[in-house]
């Protein structure tokens, strides 16, 4: 899986000698590609070397390979949905009264403000971790093993099924991004 900061290729519009068919650059993509290829020419390529030949392209492909971008955009939104739920839910957790009622009723009272803060700075890491891998790795692998905790916890004190699936969905979307990010 591509993350924005170490996305390996750029398209190229201009294509080789300006004839609009998109070619594959191989060098580090670090600016925006298309638009920046279309204003000011194609920055990826050394002057003078020709373009690679144009890769096979099959359904495989566009969507393991990035090519289209696909993981990228699937990460991406993974990666802010669980950073925006548990910067809330961490902040409920250090600031709410219902939290505490919550916490001494799952009989980890002691634990409240640690989770609570543990979440905030996960959160914050999976923000930073878009741009830099370690950082994403502790933090979806931190989350998504909280989060398998609170499904243990929710049945040690029996509760019921749906009130488990919250954090169930929670352990499986930080596995996908712990995943997608190895």
């Amino acid at each position: 899986m591509y993350h924005l900061i170490d996305w390996p290729v750029a398209w190229c519009p201009w294509g080789a000698r300006g004839s609009g068919s998109a070619y594959r650059h191989t060098e580090p993509a670090r600016v925006g590609g298309l638009s920046f290829c279309r204003l000011l020419g194609c920055p990826f390529r050394k002057p003078g070397s020709a373009y690679p030949p144009r890769p096979e392209l099959s359904a495989s492909s566009l969507l393991y390979n990035g090519y289209i971008g696909m993981p990228l955009i699937i990460t991406a939104i993974a990666q802010t949905v669980s950073a925006v739920l548990f910067a809330w839910y961490g902040l409920n957790a250090l600031l709410s009264e219902s939290m505490v009622a919550e916490f001494k009723r799952y009989r980890l009272a002691r634990f409240r403000v640690l989770t609570g803060m543990l979440q905030v700075a996960a959160s914050l890491g999976i923000i930073v971790g878009h741009f830099y891998r370690p950082i994403l790795l502790i933090s979806a692998g931190g989350l998504a093993t909280m989060m398998f905790l609170g499904v243990i916890t929710r049945v040690r004190i029996k509760d019921p099924l749906p009130a488990a699936l919250p954090a169930f969905a929670l352990c499986v979307l930080n596995l996908f991004i712990f995943a997608a990010a190895l």
